[in-house]
């Protein structure tokens, strides 16, 4: 009986397990690479570290995972891939939304990773937190929260964005989501918000959006009918199929660029450096 309540339950569970699960879900979209399943880095490299995290008292997860080698080269790849189905279409795109279908499938670390990825090659990269009911960015980056893109909405250009958006010393500016407003679709909706994110694409090489999730919300499709392109974030053994499903047939409407496959145990493919020694043993 325990044997047969258990080949119920997976039989009833639709929770994607594996890559290739995934993978068979989006046949006909664009898979714009993996991330691994985070594990504890047995050493790690400051060097990697983008400018405005160095000295910070952040989360010590998010400097773990940003500068985890293996996550970081994922990233590289993925960025790499966005860059070349940017290429593909008639202009280039300058603002990029990042979004899942559900809470927890790690697209806000996925959205500071690609503007880390972004800044390594020199492109002058500002990063919104857009999640205007449930913000994370200040908190992973210890950053003040007191204005940020809610304040510039509901000011309709009476406040000047230079002085919300919080400037480093490198070629990656945050703008955190600032107070969370009685109603962010009313400030997401308006044609302010077109007009910043007009601003921005002229002022940055490329701009990133962490956005709320797609399910149970019309933020999201508020925000990525003002930008370039979208990209889909989905968590394995997190996302179930017809949740992701749903998810995607949303963003499609939109211009979707592709899926990123976040937390994969094992990736099919890896290239490691190899010191001298080692390359004489071999």
């Amino acid at each position: 009986m325990g044997g047969a309540a258990a080949f119920i339950r997976d039989m009833q569970d639709d929770t994607v397990r594996t890559y290739d699960e995934l993978e068979q879900q989006i046949s006909s979209l664009s898979l714009l690479g993996m991330t691994p399943q985070y594990f504890q880095a047995e050493e790690s490299n400051s060097n990697f570290l983008p400018q405005f995290l160095k000295g910070q008292s952040v989360s010590p997860l998010t400097i773990e995972i940003v500068q985890w080698l293996p996550f970081r080269e994922s990233l590289d790849l993925i960025y790499k891939n966005i860059q070349l189905n940017s290429y593909s279409q008639e202009s280039p795109v300058r603002s990029l939304v990042i979004t899942s279908a559900l809470p927890g499938e790690g697209k806000s670390t996925i959205a500071l990773g690609l503007a880390t990825c972004a800044a390594r090659l020199h492109k002058r990269v500002l990063l919104i937190d857009a999640d205007m009911r449930s913000p994370t960015l200040h908190k992973k980056l210890n950053l003040p929260n007191d204005r940020g893109l809610s304040t510039l909405l509901a000011s309709n250009g009476n406040i000047d964005s230079r002085d919300v958006i919080q400037s480093s010393n490198s070629t990656i500016d945050i703008l955190t989501a600032g107070p969370i407003p009685s109603d962010s679709v009313t400030l997401l909706s308006s044609e302010w918000m077109q007009k910043l994110i007009s601003r921005f694409e002229q002022e940055y090489d490329l701009v990133i959006i962490d956005s709320p999730p797609v399910l149970g919300t019309v933020d999201t499709i508020q925000i990525a009918s003002c930008s370039g392109g979208v990209v889909a974030v989905g968590r394995i053994d997190r996302i179930t199929r017809g949740e992701f499903s749903q998810a995607i047939s949303v963003l499609q409407k939109l211009n979707l660029i592709g899926v990123i496959a976040n937390a994969v145990k094992e990736l099919p493919h890896s290239y490691k450096s190899v010191d001298e020694d080692d390359e004489e043993d071999e």
